[in-house]
């Protein structure tokens, strides 16, 4: 049977399945989440990819809620910063995937200078100083429905410490402690070169522990497959390189660009994602599909790490060496999967407390945030081959 007839029966199939939905009730979350779930495969096999392997597609966010806040207080020309944000994410598969994240940090931010009269004239003369560290801890649970998914949410907030949360989170991953009740995954982000060595060598990556400090600030522990992902960072002009080989972004203002190197429990390098997320303004085209609503538009790609040289392209790039940058972005380009999805989003948001500033700062400010996303449109790429809409994804929304 050719493609496009596997595309028209799972559209017939999905679009009976949703007026079934409809049939049972509005509020019914159960049929949403397998119309997802099913259609997911589907799409899979229709596009020839991997379905059960870690590149093949993955369940969509349809929806999410983000619920931040944070408190600077500085005295004189010392700042310190201590936040939270709770994320909760419905998936296309009816799970909820819940993420709380905890930071901290310290400065020093401020003014020196020197008044002089010379000639009948002051002459003022001054730098502005700064510098500081910031680290953060989060944890990831996947909720198999919404109500789980509340629960999980409040029993955290009561549990999680009101203050310097991520310096506790950040000394038990080091440690080695073990995971909580649910808990998917865990990572902890660095400030420092030093502190992103402890933590590569407290995942047993000795000698490349030194090698990788400087291109890593962050760790990702994954519990149940043993992954370790590197947060690797890129200056500007390597990272927008390594992203202009992600399809789906022309005509958005890129908001932030992101890339990972995922290795398996043996240290392999398996997975290379590049991220990036821009504010979507008008139309989008993508190869033969036209796209259209949202103000945000996400585009991943997933590049498999199985062929050798690929897999030390990456090995080199989280090094240090940005020389491989460019081979790496054609490789995404050709051979990547990618998935583009549009959200129409909100934000609301207040800050309390005051800060008086003269060359230094005094004061305390407290500031909260809730941002929302709602998905408008799912496309994928599977590898050489054409770009499909992501039923799956846009029928469970």
């Amino acid at each position: 049977m050719a493609t496009v007839e596997y595309t028209a029966l799972a559209f017939v199939v999905s679009a009976a399945l949703a007026v079934a939905g409809g049939a049972v009730g509005a509020g019914s979350e159960a049929i949403p989440a397998a119309v997802g779930a099913e259609l997911r495969k589907a799409y899979c096999l229709v596009a020839g990819g991997d379905c059960l392997g870690r590149h093949g597609p993955r369940p969509c966010v349809v929806g999410s809620r983000l619920r931040s806040r944070q408190t600077t207080v500085a005295i004189a020309m010392v700042r310190l910063r201590d936040g939270r944000t709770v994320l909760r994410e419905v998936l296309s598969d009816g799970r909820v995937r819940v993420t709380v994240a905890q930071g901290t940090g310290a400065g020093v931010a401020g003014e020196l200078g020197i008044e002089l009269g010379i000639g009948g004239r002051d002459v003022k003369a001054g730098v502005e100083v700064g510098g500081g560290a910031d680290a953060g801890f989060e944890r990831t649970f996947l909720a198999p429905d919404g109500p789980a998914a509340d629960r999980l949410i409040a029993r955290l907030d009561d549990d999680d410490a009101p203050v310097g949360g991520a310096v506790t989170g950040i000394v038990g991953f080091v440690r080695g402690r073990g995971a909580a009740a649910g808990e998917a995954s865990r990572t902890v982000t660095f400030g420092a070169r030093a502190q992103a060595e402890v933590g590569l060598r407290a995942l047993g990556l000795g000698p490349r522990a030194r090698a990788w400090r400087g291109m890593v600030t962050g760790i990702r522990l994954e519990h149940a497959s043993g992954d370790r992902t590197l947060l690797l960072r890129l200056p500007r002009e390597a990272g927008a390189e390594l992203a202009a080989g992600v399809a789906g972004l022309d005509g958005a203002v890129t908001l932030s660009r992101e890339a990972e190197l995922t290795l398996a429990r043996d240290g392999t390098p398996a997975e290379l994602v590049v991220r990036v997320r821009g504010e979507a303004r008008g139309e989008a085209e993508l190869p033969g599909v036209h796209v259209q609503g949202g103000d945000l538009r996400e585009a991943e790609a997933r590049l498999d790490l199985a062929d050798p040289v690929v897999r030390e392209l990456a090995g080199r790039l989280a090094g240090g060496d940005l020389g491989a940058i460019r081979a790496l972005a054609g490789r995404v380009a050709a051979g990547a999967r990618v998935d583009v999805r549009h959200y129409t989003t909100r934000r609301d948001g207040s800050e309390k407390g005051a800060m008086a500033k003269a060359g230094v700062a005094l004061g305390a400010e407290h500031a909260t945030a809730t941002e929302t996303a709602r998905l408008v449109s799912a496309h994928g790429r599977e590898p050489g081959r054409g770009w499909s809409e992501r039923l799956d994804c846009t029928m469970a929304s």
